[in-house]
């Protein structure tokens, strides 16, 4: 029974079994290699006191080999994407210990228990073990990698695929397609410009020709898939590539996401998706510092409120990536919270997953979650966005924006959370909108906080994103679908735009980063008309802005600007080490005391029945004078 007990814990989970089973099988290969070493070096007679010195050389050598194998973190290996990084890791971890056991066994002979025979410790065996070792625990890692590669024929099902880019991702993606157990892809060739790769073959897969060729040999070989493997490409190849695509009639259209936003730099089947218009939307490439998000997200216990939302199930995603040791995700949305956790399910394991259903405004609940659950950091999503909802509604704006922000901030004060992120908006700068304003208050709340205390607090500003659940894109992709007008407020309407992914990398970079009590402003490009990425939009699908989709201007709704603003003319920015981040140099009259009695007077009109929008606007324009309510500029 306890030996069951002990197998159930030392197998739970497949990362566990993956690296029981690793475990095992190395110290079976060093007892092996041990032996057969010194079967070597006696032409196969091993004398009683050379049979001494094995048992006593094989122990050691599996407490060193296996010790630097598991720092080279070669038990955490996917046994299918084996690679060479994994081979020059593992011929470091033998390096290092034929260097420990030549100064265990070759130094202090005189006391040394290898010594205690008249002709000493072999020396050869040392290096006879290092050779033997390294190449079957290589081939060991490797087995399953080059089983699949032999045993396994190229597709005859499944959709006729070209994939656009032969290099290094597109290698990964043909691995992918090979090794679906239900093939849905059937690869014909690989397209690429490179003109010395032309007629060569990738695993039996023929390089066709270059990027102009597409619309030849989607043609001649009925090309139903296209897969465009170029993550370093700029976004016009994309797009040109796209463009080409679409004037073949390609079935489907995917795209792989560049490296920097693909943990570790290796693909799966999950990162293969169908072409979007931020693909191809003109902007600054973004990359950030993996290395340094990873060693501050891996192995941490994280929370994120607002899970479900757009930007907080993005950072669910992009943080699982990185492997922490628990991932909260908060909530009051059950349906949008179940979603995402399926979402993760690929990085990581279901008991290192914590769903909570709950409001930031339930401070009970928030209590015993911190209490419980004792969360090192905090992404702080959950909050109202859309602007002329919030203008009729000043106190949801007010509980949720501001004082639910309290709340998770005073507690991760008070339970130690190591650094508190607010994800924060470009309008909250000379704000016009009650959101813009309460977003801008809860700024303030984190900077008064980051005084006090040992938690790290800072914010993160950035305009719009692709992606977003009710986001002028989404709206503008669901009427196209429809064939429906795109209304838009302004001909002059210019916003910053983003890509979600992009935004969410950035801000885990802002929190790798981050001293404590900044703002952090996201590089986010040259602002863009409304208008214009329109017309773009119903281009990418083919379609003739004006003749196929019309554009309709309905003007100005409460709380929007014609221009957002990422800082004050009083702010001022500074550069950070990152080319892509940037802090705001905070100033504003409400403080210390004043401030906090600001927020009282919030609190109690909150409490009343018979509130009035004028009595939140006077305290806002107090806190933050330049606050100027629409309408009224």
């Amino acid at each position: 029974m306890k030996l069951k007990k002990i197998w159930n814990i030392l197998t739970k989970g497949t990362r566990r079994k993956r690296a029981f089973f690793f475990l095992v099988g190395d110290t079976l290969i060093i007892s092996f290699c041990v032996l057969a070493s010194f079967l070597l070096r006696f032409e196969g007679k091993i004398s009683i006191a050379e049979a001494h010195h094995l048992w006593k050389f094989l122990i050691l050598a599996t407490i060193v080999k296996i010790t630097f194998l598991y720092f080279h973190k070669l038990y955490h290996v996917s046994w299918s994407y084996v690679s060479l990084r994994e081979i020059i890791a593992i011929a470091k971890s033998s390096v290092y210990s034929l260097f420990i056991l030549m100064t265990v066994v070759l130094i202090g002979r005189e006391r040394n228990p290898f010594y205690n025979s008249p002709l000493g410790f072999p020396r050869s065996v040392l290096f006879l073990d290092f050779l033997l070792s390294f190449l079957s625990i290589s081939l060991f890692r490797f087995s399953k990698r080059l089983f699949i590669h032999f045993s396994r024929e190229l597709p005859v099902e499944g959709e006729k695929t070209l994939i656009v880019g032969a290099g290094n991702a597109g290698e990964q993606v043909l691995r992918i397609i090979l090794q679906e157990r239900a093939p849905t892809h059937r690869p014909v060739g690989f397209i690429d410009d490179d003109e010395s790769k032309i007629n060569t073959t990738i695993h039996g897969i023929k390089v066709l020709g270059k990027r102009e060729d597409i619309l030849y040999f989607v043609n001649a070989y009925n090309i139903e898939n296209v897969i465009i493997a170029m993550p370093s490409s700029p976004r016009k190849v994309i797009q040109e590539i796209v463009m080409l695509c679409r004037q073949a009639k390609v079935k489907n259209i995917s795209i792989i996401p560049p490296l920097s936003e693909v943990y570790s730099g290796r693909l799966t089947q999950q990162d293969i998706r169908r072409v979007q218009f931020e693909d191809i939307f003109q902007r600054p490439e973004i990359k950030i510092n993996s290395e340094r998000v990873s060693s501050f997200i891996n192995g941490k216990i994280i929370l994120v409120t607002g899970a479900g939302g757009s930007i907080g199930s993005e950072l669910c995603y992009q943080i699982a990536k990185f492997k922490p040791r628990k991932l909260i995700m908060l909530d009051q949305d059950e349906t949008n919270l179940f979603y995402t956790e399926n979402r993760l399910s690929s990085f990581l394991p279901v008991e290192n997953v914590q769903l909570r259903i709950g409001n930031i405004l339930d401070e009970r609940k928030l209590e015993l979650l911190f209490s419980e659950l004792r969360p090192e950091m905090v992404f702080h999503a959950a909050a109202y966005k859309h602007v002329h909802l919030m203008e009729k509604q000043p106190e949801e704006a007010t509980k949720v924006n501001i004082f639910g922000t309290f709340n998770v901030a005073r507690l991760s004060q008070k339970y130690k959370t190591g650094k508190f992120v607010l994800i924060s908006t470009d309008k909250a700068v000379n704000p016009v909108s009650v959101m813009g304003v309460t977003k801008r208050i809860a700024e303030i709340v984190i900077r008064e906080l980051n005084s006090n205390g040992n938690t790290k607090f800072l914010a993160v500003r950035f305009g719009n994103v692709f992606g977003s659940r009710g986001s002028v894109l989404e709206i503008f992709k669901e009427r196209i679908a429809k064939r429906e007008s795109l209304s838009i407020t302004h001909p002059e309407m210019k916003r910053y735009f983003m890509s979600i992914s992009e935004a969410v990398l950035l801000i885990l970079e802002a929190a790798a980063t981050s001293e404590g009590g900044e703002v952090y402003l996201l590089d986010m490009g040259e602002p863009v008309k409304i208008v214009d990425l329109a017309k773009e939009l119903i281009k990418f699908y083919n379609l003739e802005p004006e003749v196929d989709i019309s554009i309709i201007f309905t003007g100005l709704r409460p709380g929007e600007k014609l221009f957002e603003d990422i800082m004050t003319a009083e702010e001022g920015i500074e550069a950070t080490k990152d080319a892509n981040l940037f802090v705001a140099k905070m100033n504003y009259s409400a403080k210390g005391s004043n401030f906090w009695s600001k927020l009282k007077e919030l609190e109690q009109i909150l409490q009343k029945d018979n509130a009035i929008v004028n009595d939140f606007t006077n305290i806002f324009r107090e806190i933050v004078p330049s606050y100027k309510p629409w309408g009224k500029n």
